[in-house]
């Protein structure tokens, strides 16, 4: 079952919902316990069709995965010729301009595949203290 305190803000734009209330899996679908008790508009739906199939190619399970938000405290313990060849790895990785400062300010969450991508790269330089990221979150996977 959803939180009652879900945020429906955190759902990319134009996310498919389902509204197939005969689904036998609704239960245990993100997109269904979403349109319980959310109004949202332009987005997209599952139409009943889908369940002639026998399985629903968009059935979406409810987890949930905890993001890091923001990490501008991990230089600190990183040695000057490390920093910008790393911090230029990473620009790399997450999307570089504007994108990078967003994921560092806290602005867009690393997933845990980011959040590791970015500790193994610490441990390839011989960082081997536990990183940590500025906060952390517990939120749904939303991610297809």
């Amino acid at each position: 079952m959803m939180d009652k305190d879900f945020n429906y803000s955190k759902l990319p734009y134009g996310w498919t919902l389902c509204y197939l209330s005969e689904c036998s899996r609704k239960e245990e679908c993100l997109r269904y316990q979403v349109c319980l008790s959310v109004t949202l508009t332009k987005s997209q739906c599952v139409l009943p069709a889908v369940l002639r199939k026998g399985k629903c190619p968009y059935f979406h399970p409810i987890r949930k995965i905890q993001v890091a938000v923001g990490f501008k405290g991990i230089f600190a313990d990183v040695k000057e010729r490390d920093h910008a060849e790393m911090r230029k790895r990473i620009a790399n990785y997450l999307g570089r301009g504007g994108t990078y400062y967003r994921y560092r300010n806290g602005e867009k969450p690393l997933t845990p595949k980011q959040q590791e991508w970015i500790r193994q790269l610490f441990l390839r330089y011989g960082y081997t203290k536990e990183l940590m990221f500025d906060r952390y979150e517990t939120v749904y996977d939303v991610k297809d």
